[in-house]
């Protein structure tokens, strides 16, 4: 996630990020194909520079770097949504001028989505309907909208009813932030799941 303490971003203007960021690409690219996996990526982070930046030369400087990175191989990345700036859903043209175009596999974050859209649900509706048929993958966590609190499922504003038809069959985890540090208990995800599969 970050270079030498600074979250990544395919775009930085730091040569030797940009260079780390190519690089560890080529690394986790070598290891899907020997292992036959795939790897969720992401191109920048709420706190890099691209989170801040909206300007179409950054938006197609951002979708020929992903090009750059494809050429590595086109099948085993899964690019997942940040919760603000160039590859977020409030990025009004991210579906016409990179993910389109690119027929780009995705992982969407949920939770990434409905922060990025301000906890406004009608406005998840939307942007699912737009993207889901993209999204080879998902990382289902409940949010309040505001900021990144990782929640289990039923405990933030998310409607996972209205949610869960775009879901269908396509592969999911509940990403969410449990208690142990060392993961031992995964009591919020079994009760993610069993919240989910009764809406």
């Amino acid at each position: 996630m970050k270079y030498k303490g600074q979250y990544l971003d395919i775009i930085s203007t730091d040569p030797d990020m940009r260079r780390f960021y190519d690089w560890s690409c080529e690394v986790l690219a070598d290891i899907c194909k020997k292992e036959n996996i795939k790897c969720v990526i992401h191109c920048h982070y709420m706190q890099s520079e691209s989170s801040h930046l909206t300007d179409r030369n950054k938006r197609l400087e951002t979708k020929h770097r992903i090009e750059e990175i494809l050429t590595i191989c086109p099948t085993v990345f899964l690019w997942e949504d940040t919760t603000q700036g160039i590859f977020s859903a409030i990025n009004p043209y991210l579906l016409s001028e990179i993910v389109q175009p690119l027929n780009l596999s995705l992982n969407i974050d949920i939770s990434h989505s409905f922060i990025a859209l301000r906890g406004d649900n009608t406005a998840l509706k939307k942007h699912l309907e737009l993207y889901h048929h993209y999204a080879d993958y998902f990382h289902l966590v409940d949010s309040y909208g505001v900021e990144h609190d990782s929640l289990p499922l039923g405990k933030g504003k998310v409607d996972w009813k209205m949610v869960k038809p775009f879901i269908k069959d396509t592969d999911f985890i509940f990403e969410i932030d449990l208690q142990d540090s060392y993961y031992l208990d995964c009591e919020l995800m079994i009760e993610s799941a069993q919240y989910y599969n009764e809406v």
